[in-house]
């Protein structure tokens, strides 16, 4: 077991470095190849929809807009103008005041949220879409599952970039995804499959449990299908536990169907996959984990740093300014009429181990030293919505 941490360890720093490498020797080539320009003698409008407010959402925007900046394409941004912990809606806002860029232009009415409210989210798919196709903005940013899906289809014809997980957003294609030159989506291809692995060597579970939306995007949001899959060729068992949908996902029923079905599945289960909204807002992400750590079950969460953060044992992620860096290529590019779709290729493996030390000692996990030292970060608390960021 110790070689297997010290091998992680030697994975991790050399990925890094590769990465630190292959970055500096590509962002010049970048900038040769496709210089600041504009949109037939006017500014580019760009256009942001999404779910609803995430942390890890305002990290890639924000990380995007620095990208962009480096590249030529705007002056720097100082964030610290803006007040803590303020959300993408915000930094939109103010990037709508105070940007100044010969090349891109920001407007507070090409900024849609759904606030994670179903019917919300219907209204809001009516305004964007005909603003679209009036051409309202010439590129759009869909953050998140509910924007990618809204915006995955020919009902419009504006270059779309989606950050994203793109496995479920291409079931919007109608079998031909070609057909939408228009889309830009990433590919993760085996990024579960590598945490499930690493989550198993970790703590070698029998049983890993899962609680999940009893609808398309919830199954997908629990990374059910692909959990299914892997549980038959990684050898563990799966027991999954389904809630019933709401129309808003904070709602406080939604809540305790959560908690309740999670003390239900600690009872099942020895290890558990954790991906509900829940988790992005430390009140409730403790009220959630509570049946887990009275029974001592490590916790995984799949979907942002946040959640780890709030109280999960552990997680993988991407580099969140490598992830920018690459969107943001792939939009200058764009700009200068290179077709979204020609540009899809897998990414490239930048993954991060986040772990939080506080959490595996409330469940009495014995973290090895080498484990620690291969962890990107390895948090000492548990971020209880009592300090402020």
């Amino acid at each position: 077991m110790k070689k297997f941490f010290l091998f992680i360890a030697i994975i991790i720093t050399f990925c890094l470095g590769y990465f630190i490498f292959s970055n500096y020797c590509g962002e010049s080539d970048i900038s040769k190849k496709f210089p600041p320009c504009l949109n037939n003698g006017r500014k580019w409008k760009l256009g942001y929809l999404q779910g609803g407010d995430l942390k890890s959402y305002d990290s890639s925007f924000r990380n995007l807009i620095t990208r962009l900046a480096e590249l030529g394409w705007l002056e720097p941004v100082d964030w610290s103008e803006l007040p803590p912990r303020s959300n993408v809606r915000e930094a939109w806002n103010f990037l709508a005041r105070n940007m100044h860029s010969k090349y891109l232009r920001i407007e507070t009415e090409h900024f849609w949220s759904a606030d994670w409210n179903r019917d919300r989210r219907k209204i809001i798919r009516k305004q964007v879409l005909p603003a679209l196709r009036k051409k309202k903005v010439d590129l759009m940013l869909a953050m998140g599952i509910w924007a990618g899906h809204d915006l995955a289809n020919n009902l419009h014809s504006t270059p779309t970039v989606y950050f994203g997980p793109s496995f479920s957003v291409e079931k919007s294609f109608q079998h031909d995804p070609a057909v939408y030159g228009h889309i830009y989506l990433p590919r993760h291809s085996d990024f579960i499959l590598r945490q499930v692995r690493l989550f198993k060597r970790i703590t070698d579970f029998k049983t890993l449990g899962v609680v999940y939306v009893g609808t398309e995007e919830g199954r997908f949001l629990a990374n059910l299908e692909l959990l299914k899959r892997i549980s038959r060729t990684e050898n563990f068992s799966l027991v999954t536990i389904k809630i019933s949908p709401y129309t808003s996902f904070i709602s406080g029923q939604n809540l305790q169907d959560y908690i309740d079905a999670h003390k239900k599945i600690s009872s099942l289960a020895d290890a558990m996959w954790i991906t509900s909204w829940f988790m992005n807002n430390p009140v409730t992400a403790r009220r959630l984990l509570a049946p887990l750590v009275a029974r001592k079950i490590p916790t995984w969460y799949p979907h942002g740093e946040h959640g780890i953060v709030n109280g999960a044992v552990f997680g993988l992620i991407h580099n969140p300014r490598i992830q920018a860096r690459r969107y943001a290529d792939v939009i200058v590019q764009i700009f200068h009429g290179v077709k979204p779709t020609s540009l899809i290729a897998d990414l490239p493996v930048d993954n991060q181990l986040v772990m939080n030390y506080a959490a595996a000692s409330k469940i009495g996990f014995n973290v090895p030293g080498n484990l620690l030292a291969a962890a990107h970060k390895a948090y000492l608390t548990i971020n209880t919505g009592e300090d402020k960021e």
